[in-house]
């Protein structure tokens, strides 16, 4: 009988080379040896990003592999119809269309936690409507505090309801608690993060809260203003850089309420004085057909900027930002839906020389769900873009022909087999 776990370790690397997200599982199972030896690939420390449903059938779930531009197809029946609404240390948060059950999952290791369901939020008391229904987007976004395979104390903090409150849940908790954000006044909740044992948040125009979740009253408490005042952008991303700093990004998509760009000739000039005229619209019937030929482009992202947070200090005790022109030319960025992730490329010899960036996924879903649920359409992955930082270009990095339902986007997550 042959003795796997002693098998020579240069025959192991060859073969674990070979390797990805499919056959982590299987090979990690083997024995403890075989085991750790996938968890120091560094092919299993990049990112990927979950497609929306396959059209191969509700078992497979298809994920595109960055690194070599490839997409590959995962047996995973458990994140079908699911939404994901969140992703951390390589778990998923998904919540069912209907938003009665929420779990997390780890779809390499094939692990899955139940979490209590969005009746147990506390959102008729803190909401503006009491009535408010649950629909599929009353979980906007929802991150972990660290991976619950190894941590018997996580934390999940989400974002929540119509007015985008917050809500966390400990492990065991069969009801999730609201976090006040009441000090800080028309607080609009975008992008949460987990930064040196704290959750922090930031709002639609930029401010940073920290939140304080012991005691009876959790509460947040404003540390940093607004990088750019008077300046709206659709998304701000809350992120750590790879020294440990506090950083946020700002993006800014092109989109426009009541019009559907669709292509360069439907977009505004560079007039400013740009009006609206029924006139420059493309008719319904070109918008149906269009959509029918997957040309369906609601908004594109036009530019971004890069703040960091300066600690304070006794000579300087008031935080402040400073507008960042690097990342580092090893460093990128992944944001999204995700909790947002930073990664050296040092360990990744294919991707030197394309650092100082930052690659985005599709995550303004506000503009798939002015349609009804059943006749949201599939549309073209056109801005799943990676912005340099080095010359400001934006280029779309998904292979063409990529589709996605606008009810489940694609968002991005860090394997992790354990």
């Amino acid at each position: 009988m042959a003795d796997w776990a002693h098998l020579n370790r240069d025959v192991l690397e060859l073969i674990a080379k070979r390797l990805y997200l499919t056959d982590y599982q299987r090979f990690s199972a083997v024995c403890s040896s075989w085991r750790s030896l996938i968890l120091e690939r560094s092919n299993c420390k990049f990112p990927c990003l979950v497609l929306s449903d396959d059209d191969k059938g509700p078992e497979t779930h298809a994920f595109f592999r960055l690194f070599d531009d490839k997409i590959i197809r995962l047996e995973l029946p458990e994140i079908h119809g699911m939404r994901c609404c969140g992703s951390s240390h390589g778990w998923l948060i998904t919540a069912s269309n209907n938003s009665e059950s929420l779990h997390l999952l780890n779809p390499f290791a094939r692990l899955q936690i139940q979490l209590p369901p969005p009746s147990k939020f506390p959102f008729h008391q803190f909401t503006n409507s009491p009535q408010e229904p649950i629909n599929t987007l009353f979980i906007h976004k929802a991150i972990i505090s660290s991976d619950p395979a190894s941590s018997p104390d996580f934390i999940v903090m989400a974002v929540y309801s119509e007015t985008h409150k917050l809500a966390f849940l400990k492990k065991g908790d069969e009801n999730w608690r609201h976090v006040d954000t009441s000090s800080s006044s028309g607080v609009y909740i975008l992008d949460l993060i987990y930064h040196k044992g704290k959750f922090y948040a930031v709002s639609q125009d930029g401010r940073v809260l920290l939140c304080h979740l012991e005691g009876m009253n959790p509460r947040t408490t404003e540390i940093a203003p607004s990088p750019i005042k008077d300046v709206f952008f659709q998304s701000r991303y809350i992120v750590e850089s790879l020294s440990g700093e506090l950083l946020q990004v700002c993006r800014s998509v092109i989109h426009r309420d009541g019009i559907i760009f669709i292509n360069d000739k439907d977009l505004p000039s560079d007039d400013d004085n740009f009006q609206s005229d029924d006139d420059d619209l493309p008719s319904d019937d070109d918008v149906e057909a269009r959509r029918l030929n997957n040309e369906y482009y609601p908004h594109e992202t036009d530019s971004f900027k890069v703040f960091k947070l300066e600690e304070t200090s006794e000579e300087a005790p008031q935080q402040r930002w400073v507008e960042l022109t690097s990342l580092g030319e090893d460093t990128l960025f992944f944001l999204g839906q995700n909790a947002s992730l930073s990664l050296s490329l040092r360990d990744f010899p294919s991707f030197q020389g394309k650092g100082n960036r930052i690659y985005f996924s599709d995550d303004y879903y506000e503009d798939y769900f002015r349609f009804p649920e059943d006749k949201c359409p599939d549309v073209n992955c056109t801005d799943f873009v990676v912005g340099s930082l080095e010359d400001g270009s934006i280029k779309p990095f998904l292979p063409h022909g990529i589709t996605h339902s606008g009810l489940t986007p694609p968002i991005w997550l860090m394997p992790n087999p354990s």
